[in-house]
């Protein structure tokens, strides 16, 4: 095998309708339910999370807020969520 060729293929993420989407975490707080307009009843959150060498990110949204907050870091570690907090309770 050469450089050239890779060793392994990602298959694209694409949605249902055949594009490409990102993946969000539904985080439920206490008995949210989840709608197709977000999250309804008991709070909540959707989240993604990305990062590699030297780098690390975050985005947090809360519909029933209209608020979200991203977080990034030119570390691999650090506490995202402290920052995440604090931005939000500013709000």
């Amino acid at each position: 095998m050469s450089a050239a060729e890779p060793v392994e293929t990602v298959p694209d993420q694409l949605t249902e309708r055949g594009v490409p989407g990102l993946a969000l975490v539904v985080v439920r707080d206490g008995e949210a339910e989840v709608t197709a307009a977000g999250l309804a009843g008991g709070g909540g959150h959707l989240e993604h999370l990305g990062g590699g060498g030297g780098f690390w990110t975050m985005m947090r949204i809360l519909p029933e807020r209209r608020l979200g907050v991203v977080t990034m870091g030119n570390a691999t570690r650090y506490d995202h969520e402290r920052l995440a907090r604090a931005a939000l309770a500013q709000s």
